[in-house]
């Protein structure tokens, strides 16, 4: 299997993109090929909603999503990590599912063919432990799957770990992932 890993994080060591690479590492040992791209080193322009995509399905930008979103399509699995910032998915996260606006237009406009579903994991983590703290990042990453046929399988959420590297104080939470990851 082809496994991409987007990390969402603007942070190096980012409790999320932590999460994500043990999961790469994981899945990388039981003989999957894996990658990992973090958004926060890649030059992207915002969604203008010129709606150029919703008559070419193509985006007019040619910058560094380009080879990302290539790569979501050479994929056979998907995950994604974002950390919640202001009880929402992250900027870097958000700007990049909306320059993926050409799938929508692709699927909903153009009725180009959808392709089967790959499964897709997200990871998250948030400074707080707020009820519904992952809500709206998770409402948010669903449609982002079903826009890319991309089934979501899995999810791993852990709260109150705000400080980069503090998910690696907590190994109960490591545990708990590291056994998730085998049904992935």
């Amino acid at each position: 299997m082809n496994i991409l890993g987007i990390a969402c994080s603007p942070r190096p060591r980012g409790n999320s993109t932590i999460l994500l690479e043990t999961a790469i590492d994981y899945l990388g040992s039981q003989g999957n090929k894996t990658n990992i791209v973090r958004l926060r080193e890649l030059k992207f322009k915002p969604c203008i909603g010129c709606e150029s995509c919703s008559k070419t399905g193509i985006c007019i930008f040619k910058d560094d999503l380009v080879d990302l979103f290539q790569k979501i399509e050479d994929t056979d699995k998907l995950i994604i990590a974002a950390p919640v910032f202001s009880m929402n998915i992250n900027a870097l996260a958000k700007g990049m599912i909306d320059r993926a606006q050409m799938y929508w237009a692709r699927k909903y406009v153009l009725k180009v063919n959808e392709k089967p579903p790959k499964p897709g994991m997200f990871i998250s983590t948030a400074g707080m432990n707020l009820q519904g703290v992952h809500d709206c990042s998770k409402k948010t990453i669903k449609y982002f799957y079903k826009m890319l046929d991309v089934k979501y399988k899995l999810e791993f959420f852990v709260n109150q770990v705000d400080p980069p590297g503090e998910i690696l104080s907590k190994p109960d939470k490591l545990t708990k992932f590291k056994d998730m990851l085998k049904t992935f």
